[in-house]
């Protein structure tokens, strides 16, 4: 078990520093007045983020601590929610950096680094998820 887990985070961790690196490169190529609007943005959506990564661990240790039975299907269904999530979060923020007319180079990279950070967090639940076949 130990080793799936920690397999899957080193993997988690390696994507989300490659994709942090991905967006600080473009993110440096902005000029001071869209850097300004990013970080406006970000401070604008971290209670709805912080809301419902709350509710997520909740959710999981509720599903964890009170049902016995089936927990690869419920653990399955936890990872499959937050991949959407993701992918949900992802693509709003993107229609966000269009209507305010950021660079398509930021645009397309911060869709890589998303996408990079979506497979971390795929590979790490799949390494994970492995526990539940072979244990």
């Amino acid at each position: 078990m130990e080793v799936s887990f920690f397999l899957g985070f080193a993997l988690m961790w390696m994507a989300i520093f490659l994709a942090k690196s991905v967006s600080a490169k473009e993110i440096r190529k902005l000029e001071d007045k869209k850097k300004a609007e990013l970080v406006d943005m970000a401070a604008a959506r971290r209670g709805t983020q912080f809301a419902v990564l709350i509710a997520g661990i909740g959710a999981f240790y509720l599903i964890s601590y009170f049902i016995e039975d089936h927990r690869e299907v419920w653990f399955g269904l936890y990872a499959l929610f937050i991949l959407i999530w993701m992918v949900y979060q992802m693509f709003a923020v993107l229609k966000s950096y269009r209507s305010k007319a950021f660079p398509d180079d930021f645009i397309k990279a911060q869709l890589n680094a998303g996408m990079i950070r979506l497979i971390g967090i795929a590979a790490f639940f799949t390494c994970v998820g492995l526990n539940f076949v072979f244990y």
